[in-house]
């Protein structure tokens, strides 16, 4: 699924899926000796939390974009989509 959205988001995937396995498990060391079905299970995961992180940018609500405007007035959600546009998240397609 995901590996088709370039090497960028599947590096990103694979750091949030092991991100993940770590934090319920304590310990990332055994991630490359996880079945497939299980590793996939975490990508999976890392693609939804991915997906929802990235909406949730896109489509600041107006008080994430007061809050940019008070803490670097020259912030706005405009640059702010502009920088999602440019990074890995963009590969994200809707299903």
């Amino acid at each position: 699924m995901f590996e088709q959205q370039g090497e960028e988001y599947s590096a990103l995937v694979n750091k949030v899926a092991k991100e993940l396995f770590k934090r319920r498990h304590g310990k990332a060391a055994d991630w490359d000796n996880l079945p497939l079905f299980v590793r996939k299970n975490y990508e999976d995961d890392a693609c939804t939390a991915i997906e929802t992180i990235r909406e949730v940018l896109m489509h600041p609500t107006n008080e994430m974009i007061d809050a940019a405007n008070r803490s670097l007035p020259s912030t706005t959600s405009g640059m702010i989509i502009a920088a999602i546009k440019a990074s890995e998240l963009n590969a994200i397609t809707k299903k």
